[in-house]
C-alpha cells in the first residue's frame, strides 16, 4: 500500500530548483529557485529531495522565505553536518502544494542575446550561474569571458520572440 501511495506522489511531483546552502548550524537550509516565481502552500508536509533520481520526501517542521529563496528545516536534520549532505539536491513538491508556479527558468535565458543600449551587441548568454542574491549571464566578449549581473536595474527588456535582452552595461565592466 505504502509503495502505490509513493508511485501516485511521484508522478505528480515537480521540480523546483535545489538545496543552495546550509543556513544555521541546528540542519536549516536555504532552496534557491530555478522557476521565475512560485508560490506553494502554507500547511506542505512535506518536499521530495532527488537522491539517486528518485524523490525521497522530507518532512518539513518549518520553512520561512529569505532573499531569493525558502529556509527549510527538514525533520532528523538537526545539525550543519547533516544539512550540507542535502546541498546540491533537486527539490520537488507535489503538485497539490503548488498554488502558482510561472515555470520560466533562468537557464531559458541560454542563447539569448545580451544587447547593451549604447554599445550594440556584446555576446550570446552562453550559461547562467546562479549566485547567492544575483545571478550572473556569462558571454563571451572581444574573445574574453565576462560575467553580467542579471537584476531589473540592468534589463531593460526582454524579447522573448528574438530571444534578445535589451541591457545597461554597468559602467567600467567591460572595460579590459
Amino acid at each position: 500500500m505504502i509503495g502505490a501511495f509513493l508511485y501516485i506522489l511521484m508522478n505528480k511531483i515537480t521540480e523546483v530548483g535545489y538545496i543552495h546552502r546550509t543556513h544555521s548550524y541546528k540542519g536549516h537550509v536555504i532552496a534557491r529557485w530555478e522557476v521565475e516565481e512560485i508560490e506553494l502552500a502554507q500547511d506542505m508536509d512535506f518536499a521530495f529531495l532527488m537522491i539517486d533520481n528518485k524523490g525521497v520526501p522530507f518532512f518539513i517542521e518549518d520553512f520561512f522565505e529569505k532573499g531569493e529563496g525558502i529556509v527549510f528545516k527538514f525533520e532528523d536534520i538537526d545539525n550543519e553536518y547533516e544539512a550540507k549532505k542535502l546541498v546540491g539536491l533537486k527539490i520537488c513538491f507535489d503538485a497539490d502544494d503548488i498554488i502558482f508556479l510561472s515555470n520560466e527558468s533562468i537557464n531559458d535565458l541560454v542563447s539569448y542575446k545580451i544587447i547593451d543600449e549604447k554599445v550594440g551587441l556584446l555576446g550570446m548568454i552562453v550559461e547562467v550561474l546562479p549566485i547567492s542574491g544575483n545571478d550572473l549571464a556569462k558571454i563571451i566578449y572581444k574573445d574574453k569571458e565576462v560575467l553580467l549581473p542579471l537584476n531589473d536595474a540592468l534589463i531593460l527588456d526582454i524579447k522573448p520572440e528574438k530571444k534578445e535582452i535589451i541591457y545597461r552595461t554597468p559602467e567600467g565592466l567591460l572595460d579590459m
